[in-house]
């Protein structure tokens, strides 16, 4: 059975009328959703809801108050996006409504114990996989370089490239330095 669908596959497959079944347990969709695409991405969720949506992984505030009025029973998840690096960030989150945050991956252990000890929802970490060389994976490399947006669920994966780092005033590759003194 279908457990992970991405929102362009879900309009494509309603678009050519194919058939569709419920009981995916995660739908992925774009984060940072402009004004012109509220309405609609307030829609889908309702009829993905309908269908059996467990729950919604959101960034931005704005969609997530509204989804949260509209369907306070469906559980709201803070996405790492929501770069959540605080307790007091955290708390609001839970003032809104929100069962689970993914907190930054910037954190110490330390920050991470102090949060979890001091609030009730259930907090989610990145412990391995991307080592995103951006702020909370808030990506804008994998676009840039591979046309693929990791802020739209589809991470070219840019920082597992190997790079060579270079002094451009003095057009020295760093790396070659390096390797010349590990000889």
């Amino acid at each position: 059975m279908l457990n992970s669908l991405h929102i362009e596959n879900y309009v494509l497959i309603k678009k050519l009328d194919l058939n569709f079944e419920s009981g995916f347990s995660v739908i992925t969709g774009q984060t940072g959703a402009g004004k012109s695409i509220l309405l609609g991405a307030l829609n889908l969720v309702l009829e993905l809801y309908q269908a059996g949506l467990d729950g919604v992984i959101v960034q931005d505030i704005g969609i997530a108050k509204k989804i949260h009025e509209l369907l306070p029973d469906l559980p709201l998840h803070a996405s790492t996006q929501m770069s959540v690096l605080n307790l007091e960030q955290a708390k609001y989150l839970e003032t809104l409504g929100f069962s689970r945050v993914v907190l930054g991956r910037e954190l110490s252990v330390e920050e991470i114990e102090y949060i979890t000890k001091n609030i009730s929802m259930e907090v989610e970490i990145f412990v391995h996989g991307a080592l995103c060389v951006c702020y909370s994976g808030q990506c804008l490399m994998s676009s840039m370089l591979g046309n693929r947006s990791g802020n739209r669920g589809r991470c070219a994966q840019p920082c597992r490239k190997q790079y060579d780092l270079y002094n451009v005033q003095d057009n020295i590759n760093l790396y070659d330095i390096k390797k010349q003194k590990t000889r």
